[in-house]
């Protein structure tokens, strides 16, 4: 009885009865399980083609463990359709014609050594000259304003709230640090949030080497990257992972804030904006309006605010 934990060491059994049988516990059916997601990625980030690219070998694996239960995962390439009335496999794998990949660029991709220790930091967008680092500067600023009240109503806003000591110290009303980095000639700027005058400052004279002793939470970024992502340029999986950094003494998590905050169905408008980029891009004219639904509460609201201003 005081002998370590029997499920200790089986990461792998782990894992895929939380994929398999915990995630999909509430259903009121047994599912059919499609493992995926993750999209393809930087080769900078993982040392892999794609996130997750462990899919099919996880599904094989859930599959003959399994009895009468159907488990797939596709990659990148591969269409899933469903077979009614299919007896024990209701969906078929097929490849897509216009989807196509390397398998020996891919095992060797697969092959090489994993980069040891942490990765440094990269950004989505390009580099800001002078002028536009300043630019970029004063739209953050007006648009951190906004995120304050969304972010204390969060429950890592009650985290925040409640860290009154970190690493044996008072803390005090600047408990949340943002690190803005890739300037000019190497030029950072930082904020904080002040909880007495709810919003974020600009803080000069910060001890680099003692950042995360001093500060319980933070996150460092980009510039371009936390304006495009604010403006809607670019979306948050945009800029998770190698392009943000953040850390937390308690609570879910700055990124996890993040992503309740800024995420697509948080905030339609800007997810609109960048999916019409990317139709532009590709060669298809589409304007945000005409992605995001007619809201007659959203147009009272604004009507109201614009009265009020």
């Amino acid at each position: 009885l005081l002998g370590p934990d029997p499920a200790v060491g089986f990461v792998g059994l782990a894992l895929l009865r939380e994929l398999c049988v915990t995630y999909t516990a509430e259903l009121p059916i047994p599912p059919t399980i499609i493992l995926s997601g993750g999209g393809f990625v930087d080769t900078h980030e993982l040392g892999v083609p794609y996130c997750f690219d462990d899919h099919p070998k996880l599904a094989a694996w859930a599959s003959e463990l399994s009895h009468e239960r159907t488990v797939v995962g596709p990659v990148p390439g591969q269409v899933l359709q469903l077979v009614p009335h299919a007896h024990g496999r209701p969906i078929s794998v097929q490849s897509h014609p216009a989807v196509t990949s390397d398998p020996e660029r891919l095992a060797k991709l697969r092959a090489r050594p994993r980069p040891v220790g942490p990765l440094p930091l990269r950004t989505v967008l390009p580099s800001l000259d002078p002028a536009g680092w300043s630019a970029a500067l004063t739209r953050v600023d007006r648009s951190l304003q906004a995120l304050v009240a969304p972010l204390m109503a969060h429950p890592q806003g009650d985290a925040i709230l409640g860290c009154h000591r970190w690493n044996d110290r008072v803390v005090g009303p600047h408990r949340v640090l943002l690190r803005l980095v890739d300037g000019p000639d190497g030029r950072v700027a930082w904020r904080a949030l002040d909880l007495r005058e709810s919003r974020f400052v600009a803080l000069d004279g910060i001890d680099e080497a003692t950042i995360l002793q001093v500060w319980p939470f933070g996150i460092e970024v980009g510039l371009q990257d936390l304006d495009g992502l604010l403006s809607g340029t670019l979306l948050i999986w945009d800029v998770l992972g190698v392009a943000l950094r953040h850390w937390s003494a308690h609570g879910p998590g700055m990124a996890s804030a993040l992503c309740a905050l800024l995420s697509e169905a948080a905030r339609p408008e800007a997810t609109a904006v960048a999916l019409a980029d990317q139709l532009n891009a590709l060669g298809h004219p589409t304007h945000p309006e005409q992605l995001v639904s007619p809201s007659p509460l959203r147009d009272s609201i604004e009507a109201t605010a614009d009265a009020l201003t």
